[in-house]
């Protein structure tokens, strides 16, 4: 059977590569950066733990952004697996990481479910990372290696805000400084 041999292997290791990637980032000479991911969100292969990226993107400086290319929906509104994911069976599938990715890291994730939504997408995306601002505060509390909540207000009620979530109370930094 031709097309049976021209199926992709399923083997996405999402999570690996977004902590890989925050990683590289942390390491970086430049100062803040960003992690945009283009993907589905389909999870099969990874060794890292999601709660190991979670905390790894709660330590980072580096913004995670995504952009969730969304399966087709059937007529119920029920989510629609490609035709080669459903032949693998046995194997499980995350499809809800992207949200927990991009999380409170000053990030933006955008569902593209239509060829069209790409340009207007990544069009968004790029000038935003062009109007942004970075605002900087050193906590007067101890370390006490817990996560800090932070709240960011604007008096002009016309601006955007978007900001971190919070802060990594522990003493070492990403990269263990």
């Amino acid at each position: 059977n031709t097309h049976a041999m021209l199926l992709p292997i399923a083997e996405t290791a999402l999570l690996d590569a977004v902590h890989t990637s925050l990683e590289l980032m942390d390491g970086a000479s430049h100062g803040r950066g960003v992690v945009l991911i283009l993907s589905d969100g389909l999870e099969i292969a990874s060794t890292t733990s999601l709660s190991t990226v979670v905390r790894s993107r709660r330590q980072s400086e580096t913004a995670v952004s995504a952009f969730e290319f969304d399966p087709p929906w059937d007529a119920e509104g029920h989510r629609q697996q490609p035709r080669w994911v459903q032949r693998l069976e046995g194997r499980t599938f995350g499809f809800r990481y992207m949200e927990q990715l991009v999380g409170d890291s000053g990030g933006t994730r955008q569902i593209i479910s239509e060829q069209k939504a790409v340009a207007a997408s990544t069009e968004a995306f790029f000038a935003d990372l062009r109007s942004q601002y970075l605002v900087g505060y050193a906590s007067t509390r101890p370390m006490d290696g817990k996560y800090r909540r932070i709240k960011v207000e604007a008096k002009d009620k016309d601006l955007r805000l978007r900001h971190r979530g919070g802060q990594d109370g522990s003493a070492a930094g990403p990269d263990g400084d």
